[in-house]
């Protein structure tokens, strides 16, 4: 979903696959080899664009963006995956 980190600038480096960003009304594919930058206080979103999927190096440079995390996580229940489903409205 397009989002907005307020203290953190949030830097992708494109491993494998396209993926699709927008960051600050700007779209751009990118694809493996290319860096993209989202500056702090820019909206900014994303969606994979290769049908095998990607994979990225994401960090982020700034405030304290590990604390948020770890704030919105939980450990998981099982060692597994729960089953497919749809989503839920939570």
């Amino acid at each position: 979903p397009l989002h907005v980190h307020r203290n953190e600038d949030e830097v992708f480096h494109i491993l494998e696959g396209r993926i699709r960003f927008l960051v600050d009304g700007r779209e751009r594919i990118a694809g493996a080899g290319e860096t993209v930058l989202a500056p702090k206080g820019l909206p900014h979103t994303y969606r994979v664009e290769s049908p095998n999927g990607a994979r990225t190096l994401t960090f982020t440079r700034g405030s304290d963006f590990e604390t948020m995390v770890r704030k919105a996580s939980r450990p998981a229940e099982r060692p597994d995956l729960p089953p497919l489903a749809a989503p839920t409205p939570q």
